[in-house]
């Protein structure tokens, strides 16, 4: 047992005064006798001066008195239970990527695993964690419960981050005798680490094989002659020597595109390949390999412009104002335009609409039920403020990483004095374009839809004459209907908006429900565990939207080029709670005090002699 303020132990000192009192001389004792004829005889019983101190007249009255008098004493001292040694800690980090599913890699990789943890000297724990691109505690116990755990455990297609796992496990060290081992597939690198000899280790499921796949797939329109868009992807090797990939590609609706590329040793090609706005486009390996998960992928191809498919975008404004953006959004290909005035604008418009953008008006009520609004020179912000037109309106900077600016240059963007409004921003709401004096355009969401925000007039400034405007429009429109992407990775959660109105949303493959979740206005995530071409809709009361969603296997993580910290801290280091003792001392002295005056309440009479 420790003890916080030891110094208060020197209160001890109080037992000497108890002692001495109980222990000193009360005098001749008083007797009732028959006649004085006694009083020479018993004068002789104690003779006067002879001793100060005799036996304590109520010795289990002291003894009560002491003991309550050192309970108090430790009380004060703040007590505490001593800290045990921790035991010694084994973690296990286990590669569970899709490499992992070959020549019976995951199951060589558990059997060691759980060999080396009986290995371990008794009484050490057992940590594993699977490094999925989450890496998760798959295990802790004993040794002996290593392998039914593990029994569980399956090759995935996402890719795992073992630096993320190595990292997970370095924070349940518990001192300088634990351990890392890492057990991986030969084709995933691990990450360099800083350990002290003995601290870590490294093991190899299996040997590398020779593996042929398609990684890296993405599509871009608008690069090339007329309604065209490029495919690129790269084909890996694995093996030692050359290879000839032959592939085919298979669009919707038309003969499938047999090629072939020639791979080097260990080595990567890059492949390309023409396709039209919209398609879904299949490519696929042909021959055999020991993986298969990796030998096929989806494309799905935006519409001209970088729009995942065709939109509808509704505008409601004024005809003499909202000429220029008419002209704009009708340019980008594959939108359909609808035009309507704040008198014609109902609720159930909104909800037929991509992206619905309101000139120079706001409904009542407040945003449209859209997946994604726009709103011009607004007259409210919901959530914010729109206050006086602002002093200086000049462009002073933009932030080029917005998907909303791509391809875009404002630099000669020139307003009209007085014509930009000062804009006090909602949390969600980040500007994406500024003046010195606030805001020009802003964009955010606020969970349930996109929204973006121009602070000015646009026929009351030269955007309209810009190359730059109809390229903006085009960006809207995209980035509006990314409510759900256009890719994944396989075993990676995705994303998804809740768009107004929807309860549900639901991924399916094939005309089978993958996954699905309810929806209560946040964004939720989806997880298609195996690479395919998915639909991702999302669906309630008067609403029905969806989504194609191309999901793929990615290549493993790159590792970081910076070593990961492992080593276990110190011993002592760890705070560990440390029981107070001090209640338990406090009603002991009260039971003690309890005790010593029942007793003297008995025995009060030969107290008083």
């Amino acid at each position: 047992m420790s003890f916080g303020d030891a110094a208060a132990l020197a209160a001890l000192v109080l037992l000497a005064p108890i002692i001495a009192l109980h222990l000193r001389d009360r005098g001749r004792p008083v007797r009732d006798v028959p006649s004085l004829l006694l009083w020479q005889e018993l004068a002789t019983e104690a003779p006067a001066g002879k001793r100060r101190l005799g036996r304590p007249t109520l010795p289990l009255l002291l003894a009560l008195q002491a003991l309550g008098v050192i309970l108090l004493v430790l009380a004060l001292a703040h007590p505490f239970g001593g800290r045990p040694r921790p035991p010694r800690t084994a973690v296990f980090v286990l590669d569970d990527s899709f490499w992992m599913g070959t020549g019976g890699r995951i199951q060589t990789a558990a059997a060691e695993i759980a060999r080396t943890a009986r290995a371990q000297p008794p009484g050490t724990l057992v940590r594993v964690v699977v490094a999925g691109p989450a890496p998760r505690l798959a295990y802790r116990g004993a040794a002996g419960g290593v392998r039914d755990a593990l029994a569980r455990v399956r090759p995935t297609a996402a890719p795992p981050d073992l630096g993320a796992a190595l990292s997970v496990a370095a924070g349940l060290l518990t001192g300088p005798h634990d351990r890392i081992v890492v057990v991986h597939a030969p084709e995933d690198r691990v990450p360099a680490v800083d350990s002290a000899p003995g601290e870590f280790s490294k093991l190899t499921a299996g040997s590398p094989v020779a593996d042929q796949g398609i990684f890296d797939t993405s599509a871009r329109c608008g690069i090339g002659p007329g309604d065209l868009c490029a495919i690129t992807a790269v084909l890996r090797n694995t093996g030692d020597t050359s290879v000839d990939d032959h592939y085919l590609a298979t669009a919707s609706g038309r003969r499938p595109l047999s090629l072939s590329t020639r791979v080097g040793p260990r080595s990567s090609a890059d492949i390309g390949l023409i396709a039209t706005p919209g398609e879904q486009v299949d490519l696929r390996l042909q021959g055999s390999d020991p993986l298969k998960v990796d030998d096929q992928a989806w494309v799905n191809v935006p519409y001209q412009g970088g729009a995942p498919r065709a939109a509808v975008v509704t505008l409601v404004g004024k005809r003499s104002r909202a000429l220029a953006l008419a002209r704009a959004f009708a340019a980008v290909p594959g939108v359909k335009l609808r035009l309507l005035t704040p008198s014609t604008y109902r609720s159930a418009d909104a909800r037929r609409t991509d992206l619905i953008v309101l000139d120079g008006w706001l409904p009542r009520a407040g945003l449209p039920p859209a997946p994604s609004v726009l709103l011009v020179d607004p007259p409210r912000l919901p959530d914010g403020r729109v206050g006086a037109p602002q002093a200086n309106s000049t462009l002073s900077g933009t932030d080029q990483s917005s998907p909303l600016l791509g391809g875009v240059n404002l630099s000669s963007l020139s307003i009209d004095t007085g014509s930009a409004r000062d804009l006090t921003l909602p949390g969600w709401l980040t500007p994406v374009a500024w003046s010195p004096a606030g805001p020009l355009i802003a964009a955010g969401g606020n969970g349930r839809q996109r929204v973006a925000v121009m602070s000015f007039d646009p026929s009351r400034s030269n955007l309209p004459q810009l190359a730059s405007f109809p390229i903006i429009a085009a960006n809207l429109v995209s980035w509006g209907l990314t409510w759900a992407p256009a890719s994944a990775v396989a075993g990676v959660p995705i994303l998804v908006d809740a768009i107004p109105g929807a309860t549900t949303a639901s991924l399916t493959r094939d005309g089978g429900v993958v996954a699905r979740s309810s929806l209560d206005g946040r964004p939720v995530a989806l997880r298609a565990t195996a690479p395919g071409l998915y639909t991702l809709a999302e669906s309630g009361p008067g609403v029905s939207d969806h989504a194609t969603v191309a999901v793929n296997v990615a290549a493993s993580v790159s590792p970081s080029s910076t070593a990961i910290d492992i080593h276990p801290p110190p011993t002592g280091a760890i705070p560990a709670p440390k029981p107070s003792r001090v209640p338990w001392l406090i009603v002991a002295t009260l039971v003690v005090l309890v005790l010593e005056w029942a007793y003297w309440l008995a025995r009060r009479r030969v107290i008083a002699r």
